[in-house]
């Protein structure tokens, strides 16, 4: 349903916040 750009776009930013979050929680916790 959605157009390829919006998909890819929103791949990335959730795999970045997703790589990001998980190198911050162990220094967090």
């Amino acid at each position: 349903v959605y157009p390829t750009i919006v998909r890819t776009t929103g791949l990335g930013a959730a795999s970045s916040i997703g790589r990001i979050g998980g190198m911050l929680c162990p220094l967090v916790a």
